[in-house]
């Protein structure tokens, strides 16, 4: 995440340093929120929205709302998940699955500590589920 995320002055140029830094294309990101491109265009200029909109395409741009809304705080929020794989059990799994819960709603993580027995379940079912993956597609069928 470079500084200039954290100073940017609008909601038109957060939203476009959001969208970039997920490879998002505006029509892509106006499909997922639910939007057309002119209907997510009005949004930039007009800054009138619901809330229930703003929180779908923060959702979307897994970045914090407080961030996106208003430039307050900063885009991401995940010092329970990163303490977690930091951790000697969380670095037990290995970066595939590092990636896979990071990938996961920001919402989700907000109310957990390093120690939930979520973060464990979640990083042990993913685990399981990328070793069944590999396992299938090298011909094995075994559970």
């Amino acid at each position: 995440m470079s500084e200039a995320a954290l100073h940017l002055p609008t909601l038109a140029a957060r939203l476009e340093w959001a969208r970039k830094y997920r490879g998002l294309t505006v029509r892509a990101l106006a499909r997922e929120v639910g939007l057309s491109e002119r209907q997510l265009h009005r949004l930039l200029v007009d800054h009138t929205t619901t809330a229930a909109r703003m929180q779908r395409i923060a959702e979307v741009l897994r970045v914090d709302l407080a961030w996106l809304a208003y430039g307050k705080g900063v885009p991401f929020h995940l010092p329970k998940v990163v303490t977690y794989l930091a951790s000697v059990e969380g670095k037990k799994y290995g970066p595939e699955v590092a990636k896979h819960l990071l990938e996961w709603p920001l919402e989700w993580w907000g109310t957990l500590t390093p120690e939930d027995d979520e973060i464990k379940e979640a990083a042990a079912f993913i685990d399981y589920r990328l070793h069944r993956a590999r396992k299938r597609s090298h011909g094995d069928t075994d559970g």
